[in-house]
């Protein structure tokens, strides 16, 4: 489909572990749209990502226009070395297009494999209205925590969006015509919805009103201000078409 060899073999594992874990919207459900993206060109299948070091405990990895799972790969066994190390290291993963899959996976992984406590998060397009409102302000903007257990156990995970459900849910829900949640979306005219592929047109709402809405705002300002990326304000309602970040 046009992706490098090496890259192709990321993407797979990270749709097979979301799949496996019992998220479609997140797993297999996800390749059509990284097709469509590698194929229309709007997101780079060559792109070989860059890693620096900015600072002591900075990362910084460029995905150079590509998906955003082979720069996690390049950056995260860094920032794992870097931060049983020094004790504390970031990652910024920037210039990502399309997809970026879930978050809960890699900070799994660096919690159980290497005993460390992860945060991350993302932007993502403006799908989402804040309280009250009625126009797509920010992304769904998820946030991810894992933490470390001993004895074998499995680490503690928490992966959410900062909407009611999140975008893959409500696409997921539109193919299979389910219902939405009461709370989750408005449709174009302001007016509530239950009708998935209305609130796909229309927008999204935040969990918890305006606490979701204020979590929304801290995502956009770590996963888009600090690391220079696209804010989902000015940025076009596609992931493809949308420079983001990642902050880990």
């Amino acid at each position: 489909a046009g992706l490098e060899s090496g890259a192709a073999a990321i993407v797979a594992d990270a749709l097979v572990s979301a799949q496996r874990d019992g998220k479609v919207a997140h797993g297999l459900g996800r390749l059509p749209a990284i097709l469509t993206s590698i194929r229309s060109g709007r997101v780079s299948g060559s792109a070989r990502p860059s890693l620096t070091s900015v600072a002591p405990g900075i990362l910084r990895s460029d995905a150079q226009g590509g998906l955003a799972m082979s720069a996690f790969a390049a950056g995260l066994p860094v920032l794992a070395s870097t931060a049983q190390e020094l004790g504390l290291c970031m990652l910024a993963v920037v210039g990502c297009r399309g997809i970026v899959g879930s978050l809960w996976a890699p900070l799994e992984q660096l919690a159980a494999q290497n005993g460390l406590i992860g945060i991350a998060c993302c932007n993502s397009p403006p799908f989402l209205t804040t309280t009250g409102g009625k126009s797509r302000v920010f992304g769904t903007n998820p946030l991810a925590f894992a933490w470390p257990r001993t004895d074998g156990r499995p680490p503690v995970v928490i992966d959410m969006a900062t909407s009611r459900i999140s975008r893959g849910d409500m696409e997921l829900a539109a193919r299979l015509g389910e219902a939405l949640p009461p709370g989750a979306a408005l449709d174009v005219d302001g007016m509530p919805t239950v009708d998935a592929a209305a609130g796909l047109k229309g927008t999204q709402l935040p969990f918890g009103g305006h606490k979701g809405a204020a979590l929304a705002l801290a995502v956009e300002l770590l996963g888009s201000a600090l690391l220079g990326t696209d804010l989902a304000i000015d940025a076009e309602s596609s992931a493809a078409g949308m420079n983001r970040g990642v902050f880990f």
